[in-house]
């Protein structure tokens, strides 16, 4: 980790205690996917074969998949929705500015190796949907 990303964290953590009483625990990414699957766990219920679980949050991308009720692997991916939408120029967004997201996301995703083929998919988070929608083959 980063020495100065550290030090603003236990800063920030210890500055929330200071004025609100919260004590903030900061997770893994594994364990923040292990959440976001049993979040998801009612909705996979009854499955057949291997799933997949995409938690999509601001800084990053988690992929989980799940075999028989257990989490089998996390693949996580600097690339979450705030970061996308900071890479863009415009409002609304410029046409080149659009292409060359694009083509950013398709060159890390294409250097991801996914956990398992799954048969059941199902998002943690809002941004899911629209992700498969723009992922699905037009009519």
């Amino acid at each position: 980790m980063n020495k100065i990303f550290a030090v603003i964290r236990r800063e920030f953590i210890e500055r929330v205690r200071a004025e609100t009483g919260i004590a903030l625990d900061i997770i893994s990414a594994k364990e923040e996917a292990r959440l976001a699957v049993l979040g998801c766990h009612l909705m996979l219920e009854g499955g057949e074969g291997p799933a997949m679980v995409f938690d999509i949050g601001g800084g990053s991308t988690e992929w989980c998949s799940i075999r028989d009720g257990e989490l089998r692997s996390v693949r996580s991916l600097a690339l979450g929705s705030l970061r996308c939408a900071d890479a863009l120029e415009g409002d609304p967004p410029t046409t080149a500015s659009l292409d060359r997201l694009r083509r950013q996301v398709r060159e890390r995703l294409g250097r991801v190796r996914t956990p398992v083929r799954a048969d059941v998919q199902q998002g943690a988070r809002q941004s899911y949907t629209p992700l498969r929608g723009s992922t699905s083959p037009k009519p």
